[in-house]
Formats: C-alpha cells, sequence, structure tokens
C-alpha cells in the first residue's frame, strides 16, 4: 500500500514498521494528552492563591496524568476496537498486514483478552498480507512441521496443515 518497496516485502520487517506506526500513534497522542494535562491541572490551580512550587507540582502531576491516560486510551482503541473490527491497527493496515484467527472469529472481545494480557499468544497466531487481488496470503508466526495422519482402516493419508486462505 503505501510502502511497496522490494525491502518491505519481508513479514517481519513489515510488522516491525507497523509496530512503530502503531507505538509512535500512541505515544504521540500521550504526548498531546499530556499537554492537555498540563494546561488543564494549570487553569484550575490559578483559580487557588497557592505558591509557585504548589502550581508547578499541579502541572507537571497534569502532564504524567495526561499522558498516561491519553496514551493508554488511544492504545486501546487502536489495538481493541479498530483491530477487532478490522484486523488491523493502523500500522498493519498501512502494511497490509492482518490478524487471522486459527480459533474463534475475531471480535473486540477476543482482542481485549489479548491487549490487557499484552500478549498475542493464544488463537491468533498468524499475520497475513494481502496481495493484488485482496485475498491475504498467510505466513505462520509460529511455524509447525505439517502433521501427515495415515489412516490404516482405509490405508488413507491425510494431511492435516494449518495453511489457510482469508478471504
Amino acid at each position: 500500500m503505501i510502502f511497496d518497496a522490494i525491502f518491505f516485502n519481508n513479514i517481519y520487517i513489515k510488522r516491525i514498521i507497523a509496530g512503530v506506526i502503531d507505538f509512535c500513534i500512541e505515544f504521540g497522542c500521550g504526548l498531546l494528552g499530556g499537554y492537555f494535562g498540563a494546561m488543564m491541572a494549570a487553569l484550575v490551580i490559578v483559580l487557588n492563591p497557592v505558591s509557585p512550587t504548589a502550581t508547578q507540582t499541579a502541572i507537571w502531576s497534569g502532564m504524567g496524568f495526561g499522558f498516561f491516560f491519553w496514551a493508554i486510551a488511544v492504545s486501546w482503541m487502536n489495538r481493541v476496537l479498530v483491530q477487532g473490527m478490522s484486523r488491523a491497527t493502523i500500522g498493519k493496515k498501512m502494511m497490509d498486514l492482518q490478524i487471522i484467527s486459527t480459533g474463534a472469529p475475531i471480535s473486540w472481545e477476543i482482542m481485549m483478552k489479548h491487549w490487557i494480557s499484552a500478549s498475542m499468544m493464544g488463537e491468533l497466531k498468524v499475520v497475513s498480507t494481502l496481495d493484488l487481488s485482496k485475498l491475504a496470503t498467510v505466513y505462520s508466526i509460529q511455524a509447525k512441521p505439517i502433521a501427515i495422519v495415515k489412516d490404516h482402516s482405509e490405508g488413507v493419508v491425510v494431511d492435516e496443515s494449518s495453511d489457510k486462505k482469508a478471504a
């Protein structure tokens, strides 16, 4: 999509760049929230006659709280709501990546569990990249060997590979 150079065709490089984009969005919103918190603290504290030290302490507290609150709020919106509905965060969308579930369908409830636990373990194990036909080619994050099971009763060999295509 945005980055179509040959260098960016490696799935791991795309994942790193998508993570950096998401982090920059969340950190930038945290900085803006910190500025907003400092301004709100300054407006509230000047209503009372207090010392300059107390004013500075209130402004720094407002900045810290504003940064923390807005960084967490934007992280939740990006990684839970946006990714739960569209299967990709903003950074992943820019890099044409999607999360594919091998278990339950992806919803914002599933993404909420992963966001709270700060891990992508469990049912979300593969990442895909969209090709020109807008079908997702799936690349496994945790490569598993292909298991071939031989059914002795009928003499049939069954391939139980986990390769899936996303529509």
